[in-house]
């Protein structure tokens, strides 16, 4: 299976997002599988959901930071939801995981 290896930070517009891969009770408490922060520019990824999730999760926060950025369309939270579930769904298709890997490496220092 093809993996996509997710990096340390991504860049949406001139942007810089610091990705961060954890299981905090700050995500976990609030029942959250990702936030997008844009004022800090990071996005947090719960690494406690199963992969199906954090993929979804990965491509609905960066659909917010896509939509603030490019888009200022102000689609709702049920629109991004639906078109990140529709994506995670054709890379599942197409046999795409996403590759945690560089985050597994730093927790291990």
């Amino acid at each position: 299976m093809p993996k996509i290896k997710i990096p340390s930070s991504i860049s949406i517009g001139a942007h810089s997002f610091r990705i961060r891969y954890h299981s905090s009770d700050s995500l976990k408490d609030d029942g959250l599988d990702g936030v997008i922060n844009h004022r800090t520019q990071v996005i947090e990824i719960n690494s406690s959901r199963s992969p199906s999730q954090q993929m979804e999760a990965f491509i609905h926060e960066t659909l917010h930071g896509i939509n603030a950025t490019y888009a200022k369309s102000d689609l709702s939270e049920h629109q991004i939801g639906h078109i990140a579930e529709g994506l995670a769904q054709v890379f599942k298709e197409l046999g795409i995981e996403l590759d945690w890997g560089c985050f597994a490496e730093k927790a291990k220092k």
